[in-house]
């Protein structure tokens, strides 16, 4: 049984992150065979390619999600009070 607060959510988390880890284990080997077999590149180069891009698109999706969210609670917000004004 867990102890505090934080083993519990590890434990609930375990499942979660163990899929997590496969599936970016998966992705980084179909990318690197994907890569060899269309352009021949060398090895290391795919390689390289395979971590780099899932990180920069991490990134991308992190930044992207950051506005949006901004963007939809601004809009929620101004709604609200809109709607609070009108009443």
């Amino acid at each position: 049984m867990p102890k505090n607060k934080l083993d519990a959510n590890i434990l609930s988390n375990k499942h979660s992150i163990i899929r997590t880890c496969v599936f970016t284990s998966g992705h980084f080997l179909i990318d690197m065979l994907t890569n060899y077999f269309i352009t021949g590149a060398p090895m290391h180069l795919i390689a390289l390619s395979a971590m780099l891009s899932p990180m920069l698109n991490a990134i991308w999706y992190y930044i992207l999600d950051r506005f949006l969210f901004c963007y939809i609670v601004k809009v929620s917000i101004k709604k609200k009070v809109g709607n609070i004004n009108h009443s």
